[in-house]
């Protein structure tokens, strides 16, 4: 596998793993939230000059339905994630300290909670949408194939921690803070790190499930209107 590409795997790794523990920032501590928020906003504009070239191929060539899902998927997650990250320097005390009015830091901390929550939501589908690519990457590094009964095995147990994961999105009250019917987040004195990361995790998984045979099946049309298309020439 080409240098480039394994770190730019390395670097979508890394984002996805920061994703949860940036969740939890009341139980890891305001300072460690901005320190990797810090090290996500470095990381994120890393991933964007390395993909530079899908935004100069934006509106060229045909935008299939696949195509179209995928543009409108990644402009909003890039929204959620500038508001997420204007948000969050607004109400930095740490990293950027910036002085801000308590109204700005009132308005600020309820754009901060309800697009935090969409950059998961939605990062994790896109990376559903690319999970073919990122499995054909695990694939190329693994010089060799699953057998049959380890790959039965492996979309079991995906199957098993997205139906994890359905149970989680609404245990943790996603759709509360994703509508911003709620503008705090809770934790129990009885939740730990580990349980919240792991109830997080699961709720990725569930999502880049959907993302992935979401993207299968919009693919299948678009091939499918196509030949449609095709034979009506």
């Amino acid at each position: 596998m080409p240098r480039k590409q394994l770190l730019r795997i390395t670097v979508d790794i890394a984002m996805a793993a920061l994703l949860p523990l940036l969740m939890t920032y009341s139980l890891l501590g305001e300072a460690v939230h901005e320190w990797l928020g810090a090290v996500m906003l470095l990381l994120l504009i890393v991933h964007h000059i390395w993909n530079a070239e899908w935004y100069r191929r934006l509106f060229q060539g045909r935008h299939m339905r696949y195509r179209g899902a995928q543009s409108l998927l990644t402009g909003l997650l890039i929204t959620g994630v500038l508001g997420s990250m204007v948000s969050g320097a607004l109400l930095s005390q740490y990293v950027f300290d910036i002085p801000t009015p308590q109204q700005i830091r009132d308005l600020a901390r309820l754009i901060h909670l309800t697009c935090a929550y969409w950059s998961l939501t939605l990062a994790s589908i896109h990376l559903g949408l690319h999970w073919g690519m990122i499995m054909g990457a695990a694939r190329t590094l693994r010089k060799a194939p699953l057998s049959p009964p380890a790959a039965r095995a492996f979309r079991r147990g995906g199957a098993l921690i997205a139906a994890y994961g359905v149970w989680a999105f609404f245990q943790n009250d996603f759709p509360d803070y994703l509508l911003l019917r709620t503008h705090f987040v809770f934790w129990s004195d009885a939740q730990a790190l580990g349980s919240v990361l792991i109830d997080y995790l699961a709720v990725m998984g569930a999502l880049t499930f959907l993302g992935y045979y979401a993207g299968k099946a919009l693919r299948s049309t678009g091939r499918h209107s196509a030949g449609n298309t095709a034979a009506h020439r």
